[in-house]
């Protein structure tokens, strides 16, 4: 068993924004347990021990029923009918009771279905020995426990060094059951460890912290605490039902050997190493007062179906050997790594970031941040891994910032759509197949631009940046239909970055200037620039339809096979002192050409030179 603290700082765990660090405490229970008094009922020995016998309270005197229970005179009256335990007390401070059962028969515990505690508090009971079943412990104050490790009862049975075998032999036991337990129910903390050889039905602390750690060898329905924290170890080799806190932390290591239907900290958080051998139903923790969050290690080895924070952050790694339905955090970040081997339904942050790497094995349907980012927290420089499939990938801003996608996002397969709402999308992003749509959606003065390279395999249909520019390199294995830089006011609308396309490119427009180069595999159909083309070479392979420049056209170069028209508002100029030649050049055919000194048609033979004669001009020709 192990005993924490809480304080602000250090590294291990954090709910809301105060960071929760857990401190081993020394325990306060005594190692050993006194004999006070022993009574033999039928075929078992009740032997009552004094749990601790150094906290300077007196052993008190015990009675036995049926003797009569004379106050003043005895302080405890035990009483054992149809195999149930009931100490009764006047008042007195009688703590630290321990009740051990054994056969009257043989060196081995024996068998009581039930204790019941009914003395006024406050009256601690130290631990509950049985051989099991156990049906009932109803206990009314704390349940402190004993190191029982190593101890030779009354009857000659002797307990193993390490009592629940998790290697600490000086570990404190509050409750043993070689065999199943139904209901144990403490109204305070239990401090010591509780040790089901079989399975168990409800254990729960009301107004207490269960500190102790929980071992059954078999499946368990219910743990809870009510107004109190799940500290000590949890650890169930079969499935369990529900592990739960009312007003409360789970602070807890938790071991399942098979499904784990709930994980629920109600106005608390989670904060541990957490160990699914099956699937897990819902892990959810709802923070209240700045606490909240799921904190440590979460590794699922089968399905997970939901896993959801409200007001707090997702700090936990999470890793799911199977497929994942949905994993949300509401008003808090998912810094924590989420990584997939199957498939993800949904991935949100909602009025937060997703910080974290997520990897997915399989295919991925949605992963948001609403009214916050997608960002590279690490900084190695991947954000998002989908092997397979992905319908959408979207960061949507708050209050006119925030809403980009940095790092890295790669795609194994297809993808539909990759956009940032209100920031920019910086990520590099890497497509296996197809791509929908990727675009940067500005907000005011904020974003809008695509700055990351895009690299698709197959075909792209649109790429937009509203209120930015397109500053990233474009690379498509495929088709891409349009792309288009579209800025806001004075700002952005400028492709920037080189465009290769290995499909045919439908039209690329610039509300600002072109200063990229275009390489096109197949035919392009338009390309219009609001602004100026500047030092940009737009090279096609098979037929360019038109461009159209509002500004002016220096220093730039356009190559098709067959060119329909190049029409250019103010200049076609020619820097003949760069050291490069620019030229419009079509393989063969005609095109039009103009800018505000000349306007006419290029046809083989019959060449014109812009800005200056030969050579230092630039030549339109077709040939």
């Amino acid at each position: 068993m192990r005993r924490y603290s809480a304080r602000e700082g250090g590294q291990h765990g954090r709910f809301g924004r105060k960071r929760l660090v857990l401190e081993r405490l020394e325990s306060r229970i005594l190692l050993g347990a006194a004999v006070v008094d022993s009574h033999v009922y039928d075929d078992v020995i009740v032997t009552v021990y004094d749990a601790d016998d150094s906290n300077g309270v007196i052993a008190p005197d015990i009675a036995w029923e049926p003797a009569d229970f004379v106050p003043g005179t005895t302080d405890v009256m035990v009483k054992m009918a149809s195999r149930t335990v009931f100490l009764y007390g006047d008042g007195t401070e009688t703590r630290d009771l321990g009740v051990i059962i054994e056969s009257a028969a043989s060196d081995s515990l024996g068998q009581a279905y039930s204790l019941r505690d009914l003395r006024p508090g406050p009256t601690p009971l130290g631990f509950f020995v049985v051989e099991g079943p156990l049906h009932v412990v109803k206990v009314r104050d704390d349940l402190l426990g004993a190191d029982l490790g190593g101890l030779t009862t009354t009857g000659g049975y002797t307990f193993p060094a390490d009592v629940d075998g998790d290697g600490d032999e000086d570990d404190p036991t509050a409750i043993y059951s070689a065999g199943n337990a139904n209901a144990l129910i403490v109204r305070g903390n239990v401090d010591g460890d509780v040790v089901i050889g079989g399975s168990l039905k409800a254990l729960r602390t009301i107004h207490g912290d269960l500190a102790g750690d929980v071992s059954t060898a078999g499946p368990a329905i219910q743990i809870m605490a009510v107004h109190g924290d799940i500290e000590g170890n949890v650890t169930v080799l079969g499935n369990l039902t529900m592990i739960k806190t009312v007003h409360g932390n789970i602070l807890s290591d938790i071991s399942v050997g098979g499904n784990l239907g709930r994980l629920h900290a109600v106005a608390g958080g989670i904060a541990g190493v957490i160990e699914v051998d099956g699937d897990l139903g819902v892990c959810m923790a709802k923070g209240k007062g700045g606490s909240g969050g799921l904190d440590g290690t979460l590794t699922v080895h089968g399905n997970a179906r939901l896993i959801k924070v409200i007001k707090g952050d997702i700090e936990a790694d999470v890793s799911v050997d199977g497929n994942l339905g949905r994993l949300m955090a509401v008003h808090g970040d998912v810094l924590g790594d989420v990584t997939v081997v199957g498939d993800l339904v949904h991935l949100r942050a909602i009025h937060g970031d997703i910080a974290g790497e997520v990897t997915v094995g399989g295919n991925a349907r949605i992963i948001q941040a609403t009214q916050g980012s997608i960002l590279d927290g690490d900084g190695d420089g991947s954000s998002v891994t989908v092997d397979g499939s992905l319908l959408m990938l979207k960061a949507v801003g708050r209050r006119l910032k925030d809403g980009m996608i940095e790092g890295g996002v790669h795609v194994g397969v297809n993808a539909n759509f990759i956009m940032a709402v209100g920031g920019n999308l910086e990520a590099d992003v890497t497509v296996g197949g197809n791509l929908l749509k990727a675009m940067a959606v500005g907000r005011g003065p904020h974003g809008g631009s695509v700055t990351g390279a895009v690299d698709v395999s197959g075909n792209l249909l649109v790429l937009k940046a509203v209120g930015g520019d397109v500053a990233g390199s474009v690379q498509v294995g495929g088709a891409l239909r349009a792309v288009s830089a579209i800025g806001r006011g004075h700002k952005g609308g400028n492709v920037l970055g080189d465009i290769a396309v290995g499909g045919n490119l439908g039209a690329l427009t610039a509300k600002g200037d072109l200063e990229g180069d275009v390489t096109v595999s197949g035919n392009l159909t338009r390309v219009a620039v609001l602004g100026d083309m500047v030092e940009s070479t737009v090279a096609v392979d098979g037929n360019f339809g038109s461009l159209r420049v509002g500004g002016d056209f220096s220093n730039s170069s356009v190559e098709a096979g067959t060119l329909g028209s190049v029409v250019v508002k103010g200049l076609i100029s020619e820097d003949a002192s760069d050291g490069d030649t620019d030229e419009i050049h079509a393989l063969s055919g005609s095109f039009f050409a103009r800018d505000e000194t000349w306007r006419g048609l290029v046809e083989p033979g019959s060449d014109h030179w812009f800005d200056e004669e030969e050579p230092d001009g630039l030549r339109a020709w077709v040939g």
